[in-house]
């Protein structure tokens, strides 16, 4: 273990400061590891955690630190001028690293992010849980780069607003610091490894450009991860704008309506918005949600060349054992999403859902996508017994908006695609 050790003594968020403060001097700002033993520590002033220091609990079940007032329980915010290398250059926060512990906000509606992070590179996360935050609780604000994620959770966080989800992530600063002025280079590289996020309210991460002119953010990366509602959400569950790539691979999503039937406006679950590239694969949904209106939402309204692109899909399953189908379908497109590439790779299908709750896969009823629509899977989705009959698109069927032509005549020789169509029906779709 490479630097100084210090070992926190009371359970007060000054002793861990304290605790810090003397790694920096005694290392001559070389790092080093505070250990915070098993106990509950009151976080009463803001804990700020610099370059090279990890904040190391004894388990996040046992090391437990609780907010006492409407303030940011931990921060690592650095300076703005980031330039690339390591060290801290530019005034960057470099390498720091929480593991093993809980962070909670006292279940307390305030306004202040439980931790927050800005102009921060190569930090970690590993084995920590963000919790009762009553608002955003992990706030990246600007230019944080190449950062991990791993076995962490966020738990019963998020706002009541539609504006403060468990996690929020921007490209550039705002308001809360105007004098660190735009940022100088876009949040890019987070990486998220077998993550959870449960009991949101608002939703669970969004992820967006920030400030007007800010930079397009750099690729996200999630795999293995679960995401499982149980409780009536106000917003999408995660949602990606101005956002170069999203890769999510091998999530596990559940729905759960509570209480009496939802009265709100139904939520996307997924929605992409001015992505350069999007690559979803093997998603598993147990879909039991009135509230929800899809599962995936490609959101191409007021865009014109900066839509969706270069996106696949690859194994999304949904399977719906209760009565509490999507409102609108699977995948939902509005506006136009210019895809010069919509790939695939293995058609999304239903599984084990009564014909009675069957949504369509696709519903282009208020959207157009240009281009191309392609799939590599080759059999026939099974069609329900008794629920729709076929329709040949061909080229051109009326009533179908300008934009849906481009789907037909493209690598989908024999495919049969469940479509909503203008006038509402839906309908299974030979496409040659």
């Amino acid at each position: 273990m490479s630097g100084g050790v210090e070992t926190v003594t009371a359970f007060t968020s000054t002793a861990i400061q304290a605790a810090i403060d003397k790694i920096v001097v005694d290392t001559g700002g070389a790092g080093g590891v505070v250990l915070l033993p098993t106990g509950t520590y009151l976080v009463t002033s803001t804990i700020q955690i610099p370059s090279k220091v990890t904040l190391q609990g004894a388990g996040k079940q046992t090391t437990i630190l609780i907010r006492q007032s409407d303030i940011t329980a931990l921060s690592m915010i650095g300076t703005a001028g980031g330039v690339n290398g390591p060290g801290g250059i530019g005034g960057h926060i470099a390498s720091p690293q929480m593991s093993d512990m809980q962070i909670q906000g006292n279940n307390a509606a305030w306004t202040s992010p439980l931790v927050q992070m800005a102009y921060v590179h190569t930090a970690k996360f590993e084995n920590v849980t963000f919790a009762n935050a009553g608002g955003v609780a992990l706030y990246i604000q600007c230019e944080v780069w190449d950062s991990t994620w791993e076995e962490c959770r966020w738990d019963n966080s998020g706002g009541s607003n539609i504006s403060k989800p468990a996690m929020l992530v921007q490209s550039a600063d705002g308001a809360t610091f105007p004098a660190m002025g735009s940022s100088t280079d876009a949040t890019n590289d987070l990486r998220f490894y077998h993550c959870t996020w449960e009991g949101f309210k608002d939703g669970a991460f969004w992820a967006t450009s920030g400030q007007a002119g800010a930079l397009p953010m750099g690729n996200l990366y999630f795999f293995g991860c679960k995401a499982d509602q149980n409780q009536t959400a106000l917003g999408d569950w995660f949602r990606f704008e101005g956002v170069t790539g999203v890769y999510l691979q091998d999530l596990d999503l559940s729905t759960y309506q509570k209480g009496s039937a939802y009265a709100g406006t139904p939520f996307s679950m997924f929605t992409f918005k001015a992505c350069k590239s999007v690559n979803l694969r093997n998603w598993t949904h147990n879909q039991n949600s009135s509230e929800t209106d899809c599962l995936i939402h490609f959101d191409g309204v007021g865009l014109s060349g900066n839509g969706n692109r270069y996106v696949t899909l690859d194994s999304i399953e949904v399977t719906q054992p209760g009565s509490r189908p999507f409102a609108t379908g699977m995948v939902k497109f509005t506006g136009t999403n210019l895809n010069n590439n919509f790939d695939f790779i293995s058609y999304p299908r239903y599984s084990s859902v009564s014909p009675t709750y069957i949504k369509p896969i696709l519903n282009l009823s208020s959207g157009t996508v240009n281009y191309a629509i392609r799939s590599q899977y080759k059999p026939i989705p099974s069609k329900p017994s008794g629920a729709y009959t076929d329709s040949d698109i061909g080229t051109q069927e009326p009533g179908v908006p300008v934009g849906m032509t481009t789907i037909a005549g493209v690598d989908l020789t024999n495919h049969r695609l469940y479509v909503r169509y203008p006038d509402g029906t839906y309908k299974y779709a030979t496409l040659t």
